[in-house]
């Protein structure tokens, strides 16, 4: 990479409530090695000072704020623009509660840079208080269930899990995108609010002809689900089941995968939650199937 023309990142960020995250993830950013970037949060309705916070102790920081709650898609594609309109040619979506390597995004960069046909890098994430264990490190598209898997999930890491690989897909929690990505299919399909729009990115893209890397070297650690309540809440299952049938059916058109994540793969799971009493995120898959058979989209109903 030519030391003297590095290309312009805009590292959007979506939040909503997240005023505890921001200050680790903020200040984590502000040491990184890459030299020509900004910082963009898209903050969603929140009422618990997150936007005061951002004036007060992070001025440098570009700030849109909405009214209400627009759902994490709707966040991104307005930071996405946002930065596309400030001349970027890469964005960086990720999460709020998220740290980062200060090599990070240099790693992302030079997978990306490699070739021009490599449109999205990922990196490899921990977990935030387990840290030498995997939640991230590349994904496969599965296609007879019509959802995707992460790689070496809950796994422990290993000096062999290094270099770059190639990925059917890159969480939304740390992904890296070229700009000629968005002038050829487009940002986040936001009727999905939250969750799969990045699977459903990810689809878009490959099917566009463009290459998904991950680089192992690239390191993040991530404070998993903590907006929702936690992994396996109520909020995880309703949203990753009503858009995983939604994202099978409607927009895939993967009918297969989809009649049998709907009659054999839901019931396992349901039946695997309840055995470990994981209650809410059982109440969460019902419901979310009730919901894509009423099509109904966007934030769950109060």
């Amino acid at each position: 990479m030519n030391k003297n023309n590095f290309p312009k990142i805009s590292i959007v960020i979506p939040n909503w409530n997240g005023q505890r995250f921001l200050a680790d993830c903020l200040d984590f950013l502000s040491k990184i090695n890459w030299p020509d970037y900004q910082v963009i949060v898209v903050d969603n309705g929140s009422t618990d000072g997150s936007s005061e916070f951002i004036r007060n102790d992070f001025p440098q920081v570009i700030l849109i704020e909405n009214r209400e709650n627009r759902g994490f898609a709707s966040a991104c594609n307005q930071g996405i623009k946002w930065g596309l309109k400030c001349g970027a040619d890469y964005v960086l979506l990720l999460n709020n509660d998220t740290v980062v390597a200060p090599d990070f995004l240099t790693k992302m960069a030079e997978a990306a840079e490699a070739d021009e046909k490599v449109g999205i890098v990922g990196a490899k994430i921990y977990y935030f208080d387990q840290p030498e264990k995997i939640w991230f490190a590349g994904g496969d598209f599965i296609q007879w269930r019509a959802s995707g898997k992460h790689r070496f999930w809950q796994k422990q890491n290993s000096a062999e899990l290094g270099g770059v690989e190639p990925s059917d897909f890159v969480t939304g929690c740390a992904m890296l995108v070229k700009k000629q990505i968005f002038q050829d299919i487009g940002c986040f399909y936001e009727p999905y609010f939250l969750t799969v729009e990045d699977l459903d990115f990810c689809w878009r893209a490959r099917k566009a002809g463009w290459k998904i890397q991950v680089n192992l070297d690239a390191k993040i650690r991530h404070k998993v689900s903590n907006s929702r309540r936690g992994e396996f809440s109520f909020s995880n299952g309703y949203y990753g089941t009503r858009n995983r049938l939604f994202f099978a059916f409607r927009r895939s058109h993967n009918l297969l995968g989809g009649c049998i994540l709907l009659f054999f793969v839901i019931p396992i799971r349901i039946i695997q939650w309840m055995l470990i009493k994981r209650f809410p995120m059982v109440r969460g898959i019902i419901f979310g199937c009730f919901d894509f058979f009423r099509g109904k989209m966007g934030p769950i109903e109060d």
